[in-house]
C-alpha cells in the first residue's frame, strides 16, 4: 500500500469497521504499524491506537509485527522499534502490558535477524534497539556489534586514504564512526575495551590528522567566488566540530586536534569574510544598475514643450 494513502485508509477503516479494519490489520506492514500505533487518527484525530481496540486486534498486531520485523531491512526495523517504544512510553494498564511483550518479541525478531545475516548497523539502528531492549525485562541482549565497528572504522580508513576526494567536504564516515562509538559505549561499553579503542587506533588517528592538515593546505583558487566560500566555511566549520567530537570520545586526541580545529575555524571566519565582501559587490552593483535603470527610464519620457511655459 502507498504509504501516502495510509491516513485516508485509517480513516476508511474506522468509520467502516469490520472486514475494512480487518484487512488493513491484517495485510499492514511497518508503515502500517506506524499509523496503528499512532498517538492519534481518525477523521476527528482525537483516538489512540485508532484500529486497536480489541484483544483480536492486539493478537493481530503481534503478529504482523513480528512478521515485519523478520522481513524488513536495518531502516524499517529502526523505525518500528522507535514507534514501539513510542507507544508503550505513553500507555498504562493492560496496554502498556502487551505493548511490552509486543516489544519484547520484537527485540528478540531483530537480533536473531540480524546477527543471523551478520547486518552491518548505522548508529540509529543501534540507539534504537537499546532504547527498546531497555524496557525489556529481563533485558534483552544488544545484536552482535562487532561487524557494524570494522565496517565503520574501515569506512572511514577509505575516506581518509582517498586521495581523490576533498576531506574537507566529504567527511561523513568520520561522523558515523564517531556515532556508532557513541551508541557502542553507551549500550556496550565492554565491546570496546575488549576491541582496545582508543589505544589500538593510534595510527588510524595520526592518519586523520595527517589528512586534515593536507586538506588546510589545497589551493581551492578555482573556488574563488560567493557561493564557493560560503561552502567552504561551512564545511571547515563542520569539520572542526567533528573533531571536537572526536576529542570527546578520545580525551587523549586533545593536542592533536586542537590546532587543526583552530586551523579549520580561521580559515572557515576567512571564508566568511570573502564571502561577505561579494555580497556587499553584489549589493552596491544591483544599487548602481537600478540607479542607471531609473536614469534611463527617466530620459526615454517625452519632452513636453508647452509645460515648460504653462505659468507664463
Amino acid at each position: 500500500m502507498d504509504t501516502s494513502e495510509l491516513p485516508r485508509a485509517c480513516d476508511r477503516a474506522v468509520a467502516g469497521g469490520g472486514a475494512l479494519k480487518s484487512e488493513f490489520l491484517n495485510r499492514m506492514n511497518v508503515a502500517g504499524i506506524i499509523l496503528a500505533l499512532s498517538d492519534t487518527g481518525g477523521s476527528t484525530g482525537r483516538l489512540r491506537f485508532p484500529l486497536i481496540n480489541s484483544t483480536k486486534d492486539w493478537d493481530t498486531l503481534q503478529r504482523r509485527t513480528l512478521e515485519a520485523a523478520r522481513s524488513s531491512g536495518v531502516d524499517q526495523c529502526t523505525a518500528l522499534l522507535t514507534v514501539l517504544v513510542a507507544a508503550l512510553d505513553g500507555s498504562v494498564g493492560q496496554e502498556r502490558s502487551t505493548l511490552l511483550t509486543i516489544l519484547k518479541t520484537t527485540c528478540q525478531a531483530i537480533r536473531e535477524k540480524w546477527d543471523l545475516d551478520q547486518v552491518e548497523l548505522s548508529a540509529s539502528a543501534i540507539g534504537a534497539y537499546a532504547a527498546a531492549s531497555e524496557r525489556t525485562s529481563p533485558m534483552e541482549p544488544m545484536p552482535a556489534l562487532e561487524r557494524t565497528w570494522q565496517a565503520s572504522l574501515d569506512c572511514l580508513r577509505r575516506q581518509v586514504e582517498d586521495i581523490y576526494c576533498d576531506f574537507l567536504f566529504e567527511y561523513e564516515a568520520l561522523d558515523e564512526f564517531l556515532s556508532v562509538v557513541e551508541e557502542i559505549r553507551n549500550s556496550e561499553p565492554r565491546l570496546l575495551r575488549r576491541l582496545k579503542f582508543p589505544e589500538d587506533l593510534e595510527g588510524d588517528l595520526e592518519a586523520l590528522f595527517s589528512r586534515v592538515d593536507q586538506t588546510l593546505k589545497c589551493d581551492r583558487s578555482y573556488t574563488a567566488e560567493k557561493d564557493g566560500y560560503d561552502s567552504e566555511a561551512h564545511a571547515s566549520f563542520s569539520l572542526a566540530a567533528s573533531l571536537k567530537r572526536l576529542q570527546e570520545a578520545v580525551p587523549n586526541t586533545e593536542e592533536a586536534a586542537k590546532p587543526r580545529i583552530t586551523s579549520l575555524t580561521l580559515n572557515a571566519n576567512r571564508c566568511r569574510e570573502k564571502y561577505q565582501e561579494f555580497e556587499a559587490e553584489e549589493a552596491e552593483q544591483n544599487d548602481y544598475s537600478a540607479m542607471q535603470q531609473e536614469r534611463r527610464l527617466r530620459s526615454s519620457e517625452p519632452f513636453d514643450v508647452d509645460s515648460v511655459f504653462v505659468d507664463l
